[in-house]
């Protein structure tokens, strides 16, 4: 479960899809955001995390703790920065570098009726599994009016058949089926360490066992 208090109405406003995207998360932690002076603290289990003056700043500091929390319940998954889309039962992952056009590609997978998952980050375990850690897409130019498009909760039996790696902003994605190997060597810089995260060797071992069982693009 999680608790958070804040004394200002336009704070949880602020905050509400984090929390709301924390809620399935199956950890405990306790936030307070409170007001001291012309400062906002935002503590975590009663230690402050965060201090700013800025109303603007509390709602990604939230995210950002939250994350944190949830990530530690996960340890041993791989965490890739990448989006992630569902679609007959079939997650495709779409991974690389930030500006190279993930949240572009799963909202226009989405548009085209596949149930987005997250365009930020996606969690790999043994034998495949996927987790993956619910946000709203966020573009970098303004959204069209069909935007934003809903999340969805991943469905039971989903299994990941797909993992595409952008390589960078201003790249045309060629969509060209590669191998296992190659795009294990490519995905690798998208890998996010911090704690609870595998040591390289394991974490390498568990990206290459999922790769090996999928479609491998770029």
């Amino acid at each position: 479960s999680m608790a958070v208090d804040a004394a200002d109405p336009c704070v949880l406003d602020g905050i509400a899809h984090p929390i709301d995207a924390f809620a399935a998360q199956p950890t405990v932690a306790r936030m307070a955001v409170t007001a001291q002076g012309r400062s906002w603290c935002v503590a975590m289990n009663g230690r402050i995390a965060y201090r700013t003056r800025r109303v603007g700043e509390i709602a990604p500091c939230v995210e950002g703790l939250l994350l944190q929390v949830a990530l530690l319940r996960y340890a041993g998954h791989v965490r890739l920065h990448a989006g992630a889309v569902c679609s007959g039962g079939r997650i495709h992952v779409v991974a690389g570098p930030s500006g190279a056009g993930k949240s572009t590609l799963c909202v226009a997978l989405a548009n085209a009726g596949a149930s987005l998952l997250t365009d930020e980050l996606v969690l790999l375990g043994p034998g495949g599994t996927v987790v993956p850690w619910s946000r709203t897409a966020r573009l970098r130019d303004p959204p069209p009016p069909q935007m934003p498009v809903p999340l969805y909760d991943l469905p039971r039996g989903a299994a990941l058949a797909t993992v595409v790696c952008l390589e960078g902003r201003g790249t045309i994605p060629q969509l060209q089926d590669i191998s296992p190997a190659v795009l294990l060597a490519t995905l690798w810089p998208s890998c996010i360490g911090g704690p609870g995260a595998p040591e390289p060797l394991p974490q390498m071992a568990v990206l290459a066992t999922a790769l090996a069982r999928v479609r491998c693009m770029r």
